[in-house]
């Protein structure tokens, strides 16, 4: 890693931070998810900018075949969720604000949870992006709680 703790593989940025300077790392990486290890150890997983062109472009550099997958994503694991983009543009899931556009505003899209991965598909099927699916709880992010069951004066929801 150098000092900065920015890393450029194939163009695209891999921000791990200057705490490992000087260490030595792997890069796992296909068309669709970019793997980051340290000591054969997974300390990151993000979505792959990467091409083909791109690959190939590495291999012919010296990278090596990757070997298995760090974290395997398993079709059990794949969560879809349609969900409405707001005026603004937003869409909010699990109190996770996300920003899809001001194009789809009013549109109805789906949200595609598969591993550490979340693709935006719209209405006819396109894939418009994949970020990492960092679903905790977070405060500021502009998302409402779901509201509390209405309950008579005097009666606890249940």
């Amino acid at each position: 890693m150098p000092p900065s703790g920015n890393l450029w593989i194939g163009g695209q940025q891999v921000w791990l931070g200057p705490v490992l300077a000087g260490r030595t790392i792997t890069v796992w990486a296909d068309e669709r998810i970019l793997h980051v290890l340290l000591d054969g150890t997974r300390i990151k997983t993000l979505p792959s900018r990467l091409s083909r062109t791109d690959l190939a472009r590495l291999a012919s550099r010296g990278a090596r075949p990757a070997g298995p997958v760090p974290l395997p994503l398993s079709a059990a694991a794949v969560i879809e969720v349609d969900w409405m983009v707001n005026g603004c543009g937003l869409t909010c899931l699990a109190g996770v604000q996300f920003n899809v556009g001001a194009r789809l505003a009013g549109q109805r899209i789906t949200l595609r949870m598969d591993g550490p991965l979340m693709t935006l598909i719209d209405a006819t099927g396109t894939q418009l992006r994949t970020c990492p699916a960092r679903f905790r709880q977070q405060t500021g992010t502009g998302c409402a709680a779901p509201a509390a069951p209405w309950s008579p004066p005097g009666q606890l929801a249940q």
